[in-house]
């Protein structure tokens, strides 16, 4: 041990020679092996004793550290110099003993054993002072050398021995922790006492990616409960302070700060419950802002330039005058992605948020939504084929917050009805059907049915091949649909008597073809208001071409035959004899009652009144020449009021040609008024809750049917669940339709038990 601890070598012979003591001592008729094993321990200690008094008695701090760190090596490997040399010892006798005394140990532990007794224990608190001592001075910045933490660690996990993990953490870890909790408590509380919040946050961050990098460095074992002292001393602790100013970084879109204070409030438990209902509201109160500003358009025309304006705000998409616009969707889903990690909770804010906006009753956004769905789909926007997709499954998203998914579905229905129907330039097959397959994925194929059907029917083969020998034999392009999957309104099923000369003779032509290529078993109905017709006309020297509906075209025709048009006039060449209402049967038990001046004035309206014109009114309603004086004592007329007074149409207007088509060599005509679109727009909500009336019926049949009886509370848990894909019924609804069900016979209720329901075969 003295050859070693002065840093001298043993020769092969001298080696040899200790090693040939050893074995003759445990080998021969005399032996005295527990004599060899005491002395060895005696040899020990004597040198711990040697080692303490020449070399660490007089040292402190750093300096004790580094030597007794030095010196502990040295005495190791002293120790396994002897343990080797006294193998024959370890091999036989050591092994012997141990069965009956726990304390004899293996040469190479005892050595440890000795040290630890005789020189850590008697150095102990002098060691970990110093140890401590030199990480606050880490801490505090000055430049040290880490390794001497982590060979301190080391030397504590050599002679722990039997159970290092409990000697390790009553000798290390608990001062540890304690000392680093009150270290960084006392600091962040200084802190924060002279620096911003955001400055703390960069502050606590740096802290804890420095401990987490020492501690894996020197001390890896305790990295969970340094993670929890650090969590309490610089997070806990200063919560509520954290929290508070949260709102404030999401108004002022501070993104670094939101990512650190994600990352710091994570770790905690239930740290981020409260910041997630805070971006919850701060993004519905976004929201509702827009809201807010749609609400105020009155109009139907207001409305689709809002509603362009709104999918903008909403999606991120282009203005068309190339601004970009305040992201809200966008925006909101990326902060959740990238400064929230896609954190669930955030996730689940930011969707019931959206879910607020969405199903404001204020907002009508299904109406907007449709409008800027026919508005992309049309080719208004202008838009590459990419950003049409993106902007596609943007309004996708979007949909999949309505509660009531239905009224979208029929509005979108309505719409594509319509565009299939004219195939105008900007027709896009490829977008509606990629449209149909987003909503398909997300409801179902129930929920897209009707929609496919359309194109199915549009697509039928065997009538394509009847209207293309035609059109080769006429040069006409008609269409035959299946009623059953088009939702064609009652009023856009009037009839023309008055039609002009040339649809005459087109329409008797195809009547009498298809009659001879069906063998007369269909019935025709023809749709006026639908299809397009290409007028031309001159405006001086250049040739216009204008779109328009079959009524349009008739209205425009009679120009041919005088200069100008009573509104009357119009109407008793088209529906001759003095009818204002036409009655037309859909079945054997219903009618329809058509307001023919309403059909009239509807399609008149876009010709007269749009940014591009055909005709011009020659008389003033009596709303155009209201005097100041009576707009004064009216409190007077808003700006909306005012717009729909100019555009109405009155009995007594007259027409004349006027083409002011600004330059453009072909333009097409909207097929109905603001007005009638609106109106059909309450129609098609009417027909929604009708139509979810009979889906309750159905739904709580269903689920009494196969469970026989059931609580009433249980049905309408069960009849939500199934309905939910497409609209979420209210309790209002739920009870009026039990009763009608009650009432006719397909449910009753429990004589003993009022709350129970049973199903009646």
């Amino acid at each position: 041990m003295n050859a070693i601890d002065n840093k001298e070598s043993l020769t092969r012979k001298e080696w040899m020679g200790h090693y040939d003591t050893c074995y003759k001592l445990c080998t021969g008729t005399d032996r005295h092996e527990l004599g060899l094993y005491n002395c060895l321990r005696a040899s020990f200690v004597k040198q711990v004793a040697h080692i303490i008094n020449t070399k660490l008695a007089d040292l402190k701090d750093v300096s004790l550290l580094k030597k007794y760190l030095e010196t502990f090596e040295i005495y190791r490997s002293s120790a396994r110099a002897i343990a080797n040399t006294s193998q024959i010892l370890a091999r036989f006798w050591i092994p012997s003993q141990r069965a009956s005394k726990k304390d004899v140990r293996e040469i190479a532990p005892l050595s440890i054993w000795v040290w630890r007794e005789y020189c850590y224990k008697a150095l102990k608190e002098q060691l970990l002072s110093a140890l401590f001592s030199y990480i606050e001075r880490d801490r505090n910045g000055a430049m040290l050398d880490k390794s001497l933490v982590r060979d301190m660690i080391e030397s504590l996990n050599a002679i722990a021995l039997d159970d290092s993990r409990k000697f390790y953490e009553q000798e290390f870890e608990a001062r540890f922790l304690e000392e680093t909790k009150a270290y960084y408590v006392n600091e962040s509380t200084n802190f924060l006492s002279s620096n911003s919040i955001s400055d703390y946050m960069t502050k606590a961050e740096e802290r804890i990616k420095e401990e987490s990098s020492n501690c894996e460095a020197s001390y890896k074992d305790t990295l969970a409960k340094l993670e929890q002292a650090l969590n309490f001393a610089l997070i806990e602790n200063h919560m509520e302070s954290l929290q508070a100013t949260f709102k404030s970084m999401l108004t002022a879109d501070r993104q670094q700060d939101m990512t650190r204070f994600y990352f710091l409030l994570s770790r905690v438990a239930n740290g981020l419950t409260n910041s997630a209902k805070t971006f919850e509201e701060h993004v519905a109160a976004q929201g509702v802002a827009i809201v807010k500003e749609q609400a105020s358009k009155k109009t139907a025309q207001a409305a689709m330039k809002s509603a362009i304006s709104f999918i903008q705000q909403v999606t991120n998409a282009q203005h068309t005058t190339g601004d970009q616009t305040a992201e809200l969707y966008t925006k909101y889903s990326a902060q959740v992605d990238q400064c929230f990690l896609k954190n669930s909770s955030f996730k689940e804010a930011f969707d019931k948020a959206f879910v607020t906006i969405m199903n404001l009753s204020a907002g009508k956004f299904t109406t907007l939504l449709n409008f800027y769905l026919d508005y992309l789909l049309k080719g208004k926007a202008k838009i590459a084929e990419e950003e049409k997709a993106a902007q596609l499954e943007d309004i996708a998203r979007l949909f999949s917050y309505f509660r009531d998914k239905d009224e979208f579905a029929e509005y979108a229905r309505r719409g594509l009805c319509k565009r299939l129907l004219a195939r105008g330039s900007g027709f896009d097959e490829t977008a509606e059907k990629n449209f149909i397959s987003l909503l398909k994925a997300q409801c179902g194929n129930s929920f897209t049915r009707r929609l496919q059907g359309m194109f199915t029917d549009a697509e039928d083969e065997s009538i394509a091949r009847v209207k293309q020998r035609f059109q080769e034999w006429n040069g006409d392009s008609d269409k035959v649909l299946n009623d059953s999957f088009w939702p064609i309104s009652g009023v856009d099923k009037f009839p023309l008597p008055g039609q002009s000369s040339e649809f005459v003779a087109s329409v008797s032509k195809f009547e009498e073809f298809y009659k001879h290529e069906t063998g007369g078993s269909k019935q025709l109905r023809w749709l006026y208001n639908h299809g397009t017709v290409m007028l031309s006309t001159t405006e001086g020297k250049a040739k216009r071409e204008l779109v328009v509906t079959p009524l349009q075209a008739s209205i425009l025709l009679l120009f041919n035959q005088k200069d100008a048009w009573a509104l009357n006039e119009i109407k008793a060449v088209l529906w001759p004899g003095d009818q204002s209402r036409a009655k037309l049967r859909a079945s054997r038990s219903s009618e329809y009652d058509i307001n023919l001046m309403e059909i009239l004035k509807a399609a008149i309206q876009p010709l007269a009144c749009w940014s591009f014109t055909a005709l011009e009114r020659s008389t003033q309603s009596p709303a155009e020449v209201q005097t100041e004086a009576e707009k004064s004592a009216k409190g007077g007329e808003s700006e909306v009021d005012a717009e729909s007074s100019a555009e109405k149409i009155n009995d007594d207007d007259v027409f004349t040609v006027k083409i002011d088509l600004k330059k453009k060599r072909r333009v097409a005509f909207p097929a109905g008024s603001a007005k009638q679109e609106s109106k059909q727009a309450k129609q098609d909500q009417v027909a929604v809750v009708k139509q979810r009336a009979f889906e309750v019926d159905a739904a709580m049949v269903r689920v009494l049917k196969s469970r026989n009886v059931l609580s009433w509370t249980e049905l309408q848990l069960q009849v939500v669940d199934i309905l939910k894909v497409r609209f979420l019924p209210q309790a209002k609804l739920l009870k009026a339709r039990l009763e009608s069900l009650i009432e006719r016979g397909f449910l009753d209720r429990d004589a003993n038990d009022r709350t129970l329901l049973k199903y009646i075969a």
